[in-house]
């Protein structure tokens, strides 16, 4: 049955994780394998026509080891789907997209989502 398009992307976003995720909520992380500094992530929530949206404040640059980590609101726990992706710059090229993923369900989990980068992506 179709979903309805929800107003999540209007929701007020955290967009740092707290120092722990404890029972207040729950986390998902992104790791880049990639030999490449510089990468932005945008995180986007597919609506019940199958289209995606930028959530926002779920986006922004990498650490130093290619790693971004967004906290999950316990209202917005078990919601989905979502999904990653990976560009060259803020506002550049999209070098990735991760598999489709629903949100941790479980208090204090962090679902970690990997995408691995090749040559091919990253000189294309």
């Amino acid at each position: 049955p179709p979903r309805p398009t929800s107003s999540f992307p209007s929701r007020p976003v955290v967009p740092t994780p707290p120092p722990t995720l404890s029972t207040s909520g729950a986390g998902i992380e992104l790791r880049v394998h990639a030999a490449m500094a510089g990468l932005w992530s945008v995180v986007q929530w597919q609506d019940g026509l199958g289209g995606w949206h930028d959530v926002e404040g779920w986006r922004g640059g990498m650490d130093d080891q290619n790693r971004q980590v967004w906290w999950v609101a316990p209202k917005d726990m078990g919601t989905g789907p979502f999904r990653w992706l990976v560009l060259d710059r803020d506002g550049g090229e999209i070098l990735a997209t991760s598999e489709p993923f629903y949100l941790p369900a479980v208090p204090g989990q962090l679902l970690v989502i990997e995408v691995f980068l090749d040559a091919d992506d990253i000189w294309r």
